[in-house]
């Protein structure tokens, strides 16, 4: 396989400074994220393209949640949409947080209360102008998914060629993970969208921009926290460049986020301590170090021949992959340290681990594979993630009991 070209530097006729200049074909830019060439012009073209692709692939995995109310659900489609979590998100959406703690023999049960409310209550203000909470709910993912896609593109735009930036948001469309967001009524599509314009923001330095998102991203899901190490790394970048700190707004929007909804809980359930205590005692999930991840690699087949053992070892696989290939493209500290942050809280989080959801949300790492695999190779990657991503959404819809949570 031939060597990517990389950038270089030129200088331009007369008393100017160097500037990084990018070549047709690099794989990524090598200087840091304030030098980088930010995106270009909005192609139209592209925009349109990406969004035939993702409707395309939307009805493709509504079409699989048809087959799977058909197989399971007595041929109701909200069966499949409604699975597994994504009713605590309909059921915030409807009735909000409960009044009082639901607790089973001393300890606390599930509770609608672990969910963040950031997709819950974009759904009811769209429920607020006449649409179901189901389609609400529905609407919201689709108009998020498709500006997470368009939001990968762009940041992608302003680090490596056309056809790579692309090849990105492509393969951000078909991953796996990412699609189970695409069948199931979850809070990715919004929180990943979030997350994606944060980053575009925080690369083009509009570090309030970025922070308020970051906030919306965090009030979505805990998972956008890696947006504060993103943003602190930026901030440390440039003041030891003289450039202020003002990126520490994206760290700062990031805590209050979530901090928000954990404030509301606490004063809500007079208890400081409710949401770790709740997703300890009834989810089981915690920070452990990675302790509980390595049980589960060393027992893979604890659950059954499809316990989630196997899949942590395909998500393990995938985790290597993506933190090889930053590595590999150079992505600016910002970048990096997101995906840094976001897979060193899988590590450490008993309960989730590298799982195909929950790796969606190292974003920069797809930009980072595009950059670095071959025009052939990112190809075939395309066409593998998108045959595996619908069996992955009809197996989770249908038997996910013998495989785990998403």
């Amino acid at each position: 396989m031939r060597r990517e070209a990389t950038s270089h530097l030129c200088v331009n006729p007369g008393p100017t400074r160097l500037q990084p200049v990018v070549d047709r074909d690099m794989t990524i830019e090598r200087s840091p994220l304030e030098d980088a060439a930010g995106a270009a012009e909005v192609d139209w073209t592209t925009v349109a393209a990406l969004t035939l692709a993702y409707a395309l692939v939307r009805m493709v995995v509504l079409l699989g949640d048809r087959l799977a109310a058909s197989l399971r659900f007595g041929g109701s489609i909200l069966g499949p949409l409604e699975s597994w979590d994504a009713q605590h998100y309909l059921a915030i959406a409807l009735h909000g947080y409960p009044a009082t703690i639901p607790e089973v023999a001393g300890h606390l049960g599930y509770s609608v209360a672990a969910f963040t409310p950031g997709y819950p209550l974009l759904t009811a203000a769209l429920h607020l102008l006449g649409p179901s909470v189901p389609s609400s709910a529905y609407l919201v993912s689709v108009f998020a998914g498709w500006a997470a896609v368009l939001g990968i593109w762009r940041l992608a735009s302003g680090l490596v060629s056309a056809s790579r930036a692309t090849d990105a948001a492509l393969l951000f469309l078909v991953f796996p993970g990412v699609v189970l967001g695409w069948g199931l009524l979850y809070s990715e599509p919004v929180g990943l969208a979030f997350v994606a314009w944060s980053l575009v923001a925080l690369r083009d330095r509009w570090y309030l921009v970025a922070g308020i998102l970051a906030a919306m991203a965090t009030l979505s899901s805990p998972a956008a926290l890696a947006l504060a190490v993103a943003g602190f790394a930026q901030a440390v970048f440039d003041l030891r460049r003289g450039r202020g700190a003002r990126a520490l707004a994206v760290p700062a929007g990031a805590l209050i986020g979530i901090g928000s909804y954990l404030g509301y809980l606490a004063v809500r359930y007079d208890d400081l301590t409710y949401y770790w205590r709740l997703q300890r005692q009834a989810w089981g999930t915690h920070l452990d170090g990675g302790i509980g991840l390595l049980r589960a690699l060393v027992h893979p087949g604890a659950l059954g021949p499809f316990g989630p053992g196997l899949l942590l070892w395909m998500g393990l696989a995938v985790a290597v992959g993506f933190a090889l290939a930053t590595w590999r493209a150079h992505l600016p500290v910002a970048l990096w340290s997101y995906v840094v942050a976001n897979l060193a809280l899988l590590w450490c989080t008993d309960g989730l681990g590298p799982k195909p959801r929950m790796l969606s949300w190292c974003l920069p790492a797809f930009v980072a594979v595009a950059a670095v695999l071959s025009d052939r190779a990112r190809r075939v990657l395309l066409v593998g993630c998108a045959v595996a991503a619908p069996v992955l959404v009809l197996t989770y819809t249908t038997m996910g009991n013998s495989i785990g949570p998403p």
